[in-house]
């Protein structure tokens, strides 16, 4: 049936399902405490090929297809939202910025590195008033004689804290969606600050916190892709990311019926009579 796995990808499942197993799931109970990301499962997701499906083979990647993202997606979110979301901004979110529209050398910095777990990505378009309509954003980049100076706030940005850099939709252009442009801000830059952890429902181990832009000076050759292209990049790039999202939510479900799980007893039918 055409829904149905082939025998490539039905293995691959099983390789994430083994690994979430055996290197994730122990980490989620004190990931979740502490409300931090466990640093220690960067490099053996990297090692194991996990933040590279879409990555080209010449940046460290296999170069594969979003079905496998979905897979992995789906596996991960078993074991933890907040785990599964840190890893699958860094390498699907904001790392694929990146690789699809990066400049040679952007993506000599940064593809490998996100691929192997060591560099950790994010990507800043929502703001305080402004969430998926991304043709509405306020941030401003202002050209210079040098390259641009960002000003302007982000909210709600996963990985925020932990990221080594961070892909900035910024306005560069007049109102509406023709006028954004994305920008490389590695971490360190002066002007740019963090907020506290936000507090969440749930998820506690993803890092989620505003992102102030202060004044933010990049070179010229800060631009990812294309000046005044970003709403239609993040367009393209927001496809990989719902459907991620989406498997995220499958695994979730999935883990809820996992008959290796034992039913609570206050949840079994005869507690109810």
């Amino acid at each position: 049936m055409a829904w149905e796995l082939d025998d490539e990808h039905r293995e691959f499942r099983d390789v994430c399902r083994g690994f979430v197993d055996k290197v994730v799931r122990p980490a989620v109970d004190a990931a979740e405490a502490a409300g931090e990301f466990p640093a220690q499962l960067w490099k053996p997701l990297g090692a194991a090929g996990l933040l590279g499906l879409v990555t080209p083979a010449e940046h460290g990647g296999s170069d594969g297809d979003a079905l496998a993202v979905a897979l992995f997606a789906e596996e991960i979110a078993r074991a933890s939202g907040g785990i599964a979301v840190t890893a699958l901004v860094s390498a699907y979110m904001a790392g694929t910025h990146l690789v699809r529209h990066g400049s040679p050398a952007q993506q000599d910095r940064w593809c490998a590195a996100v691929a192997a777990g060591e560099a950790v990505a994010a990507i800043a378009v929502t703001e305080p008033d402004t969430g998926s309509d991304v043709a509405r954003i306020r941030t401003t980049a202002r050209r210079t004689a040098d390259g641009y100076v960002l000003d302007g706030a982000k909210m709600f940005i996963t990985n925020a804290g932990i990221a080594d850099v961070i892909v900035v939709a910024a306005r560069t252009g007049g109102d509406g969606h023709r006028g954004v442009t994305l920008f490389e801000v590695p971490a360190g830059t002066p002007g740019m600050s963090f907020g506290r952890p936000l507090p969440k429902m749930g998820w506690h181990s993803s890092d989620t916190r505003e992102v102030v832009l202060d004044g933010v000076e990049v070179p010229a050759d800060a631009v990812v892709g294309v000046e005044n292209r970003g709403f239609y990049q993040i367009m393209e790039g927001f496809q990989l990311e719902r459907i991620a999202l989406a498997a995220m939510g499958l695994g979730h479900a999935a883990e809820c019926l996992d008959p290796r799980w034992p039913t609570p007893a206050s949840a079994r039918p005869s507690a109810r009579r």
